[in-house]
């Protein structure tokens, strides 16, 4: 599977352009005489595994890397950018065969060969009918910073959720708001298949257990300020040295509830309900006559049944909603924000959740016992409103523990590494999901973002290996097309597999090759790296080749073909050179001194030739 060419008419900033995504073959679109010429790129140097391809699409912000990703989206989903006049298509290749995609002039009933004129130059036949819109699959991928989601036409496609951040499971059900939040269940999902699969990322990212941890420190900061001073008071968190842990349990209940009110009223789609002054006042109030009043007369009376009455209230409350406001402005379910079906668990089982938790440190962290990676205690936390809720929120965390490394816990990895996890999760649970013999493009949303440059110079050496992983129990064929702004993604492919874009057009910069090519020197003192600047993919093909060149015996013919390929690739000139003199030095040895005189004499007459033709064309 492998998209090979795109012509978009007009989107955004592009007009009348075409781009090539494939080392492979280079196409070329002739808009004046409707003629498209697909030609094959013998030189193409292909350095990945045979089921997988790699295109990059780099250029300044505002290029239009994101508008392709778009325009490849709605073609996808809807056939449709602009008009049914609009003739973008694109062409990709799939089980030994060319296809070409144009939904608005297949749906116009009009043939192929009445669309465009095709001179094909490749041994590769070309699909006589235009194909099925989704005949080449999209799989997305992307970060909570940069997400082409923002765009309002893709959030009203009706399936986009089905391939956003990756395939959803379907037990237990994920929401498609929370297809990037819920990192927990993919994760856990993963180390039921195999504890140690990121260990070859870092030792440091295997766990076998989890515990469920409430961090009330998350709720405080979004008390709602009342003018009731005695009840703003009871409900916050400050003087946390006089808290039992019942109080604690009675305040977060009230919390929840005001907060649970507050965004089933602000997250409504109707304006009459969009945050501001007056709607603020109207909140205020509710909160007021269906929580604070009730409570505040009851304050000082702790007792075994206070638990139950309070969570009685803050239910009511959230009951009345309905009844204090008009029924069309509201379009959530009672019981869920985020579905219109009742979940599994009501609200009401939060008492009974609360017996599994201890306090074993902090009077403001509740801590559950530990379970296994593969016990359902998690599943049952999604599966009930209140608890989703405060996952969703961050109150409610799940921390993935090592049992043989005791200081070893996910809540306590760097910021860095829990995001560079989070992307390994999504794209290794997508292809766990996966039927065998799947083949698809997938696109990769500039989710190097907020990555420290170590994490992004093993970010395509990470896919790879993860590919080559789950391929081993079935066959996966992937394009994997990057938009980014990491020089160290760069540096691991061919300059064949990078697409340079300037204002919405293919640019062709001053670069010699970009595979193994290095970047300036000032990175490592800026960002301390040691161990050099090189992609470590295109690092790991390099030292395959110094390997080859420091061994004592011979170079078979099949090992000077890859190490002659590589080093015609490499960016950095002084390495290339120095590579290419140790090639003709152990190419010296494996010859005889008549293979040697031969080969001295064809390089001799080389030169002359070229003497000749240089003094030919100077007269």
């Amino acid at each position: 599977m492998e998209l090979v060419y795109l012509w978009v008419e007009d989107y955004k900033n592009i007009h009348q352009q075409g781009f090539n995504f494939s080392g492979r073959y280079r196409c070329d679109y002739d808009h004046e005489k409707n003629e498209l010429t697909i030609d094959e790129n013998k030189e193409y140097v292909h350095v990945f595994p045979k089921n997988i391809n790699i295109t990059a699409i780099v250029g300044e912000n505002g290029s239009g890397k994101s508008s392709i990703f778009e325009v490849l989206t709605f073609l996808f989903y809807q056939g449709v950018i602009a008009n049914r006049e609009d003739k973008t298509f694109f062409l990709f290749y799939k089980d030994d065969r060319f296809f070409i995609q144009c939904e608005n002039y297949k749906h116009q009933e009009i043939e192929l060969e009445d669309f465009i004129e095709i001179k094909n130059n490749t041994s590769i036949a070309i699909n006589k009918q235009f194909c099925a819109r989704t005949m080449m699959p999209l799989i997305h991928f992307s970060n909570c910073i940069s997400d082409i989601t923002k765009n309002h036409r893709l959030k009203n496609l009706n399936n986009y959720d089905k391939f956003y951040n990756g395939i959803q499971p379907k037990i237990p059900s994920m929401p498609s708001e929370d297809s990037y939040d819920n990192f927990n269940l993919k994760f856990q999902s993963i180390m039921k298949e195999n504890d140690t699969f990121f260990n070859f990322v870092d030792e440091n990212f295997i766990f076998d257990s989890y515990q469920c941890e409430i961090h009330f420190q998350e709720i405080e900061v979004s008390i709602v300020q009342y003018d009731n001073k005695e009840f703003s008071e009871y409900i916050s968190f400050q003087n946390k040295k006089h808290l039992n842990n019942e109080e604690l349990l009675y305040k977060m209940l009230i919390i929840l509830a005001i907060e649970m009110a507050t965004r089933k009223i602000y997250n409504s789609r109707h304006s009459s309900l969009k945050p501001n002054t007056a709607n603020a006042e109207i909140l205020k109030q509710y909160i007021k006559e269906n929580i604070e009043d009730k409570i505040i007369n009851i304050i000082d009376n702790f007792n075994d049944s206070f638990l139950s009455l309070t969570l009685e209230i803050c239910k009511n409350s959230l009951e009345k909603i309905d009844e204090s406001f008009p029924k069309e402005i509201f379009d959530v379910n009672l019981f869920s924000s985020y579905s219109q079906y009742e979940p599994k668990e009501p609200m009401n089982t939060f008492h009974k959740f609360f017996e599994d938790y201890s306090v074993p440190q902090s009077n403001t962290i509740f801590q559950s016992q530990i379970f296994k990676i593969e016990d359902n205690y998690l599943e049952n936390i999604y599966s009930n409103e209140l608890l989703n809720f405060m996952m969703n929120n961050n109150i409610l965390r799940c921390n993935f523990l090592n049992s043989k490394k005791n200081n070893c816990h996910f809540l306590e990895l760097s910021s860095g590494e829990k995001l560079f996890l989070n992307v390994l999760t999504n794209f290794s649970y997508t292809l766990f999901r996966l039927q065998d013999d799947f083949r698809s493009v997938l696109l990769f949303d500039e989710i190097e973002l907020s990555f420290h440059p170590n994490w992004q110079k093993k970010l395509l050496k990470s896919f790879i290996h993860i590919q080559d992983e789950i391929s081993k129990g079935k066959r996966l064929y992937f394009h994997l097309i990057f938009t980014s702004h990491s020089p160290f993604l760069l540096s691991d492919l061919p300059k064949k597999n990078v697409m340079f874009l300037k204002d919405g057009k293919k640019d062709n910069p001053d670069i010699q090759q970009t595979f193994g090519a290095n970047i300036h020197t000032l990175l490592s003192h800026g960002f301390f790296m040691n161990d050099g600047l090189m992609g470590e993919f295109a690092k790991s093909k390099i030292n395959e080749v110094i390997t080859l060149l420091n061994r004592k015996r011979k170079l078979s013919k099949k090992n000077q073909k890859f190490c002659k390929d590589i080093i015609s690739i490499i960016g950095e000139p002084l390495l290339q050179n120095t590579l290419h003199h140790q090639l003709n030095q152990k190419l010296d040895t494996n010859e005889t001194e008549l293979q040697k005189l031969e080969r001295e004499q064809k390089e001799i007459q080389a030169k002359i030739d070229k003497l000749k033709s240089t003094h030919h064309e100077t007269n």
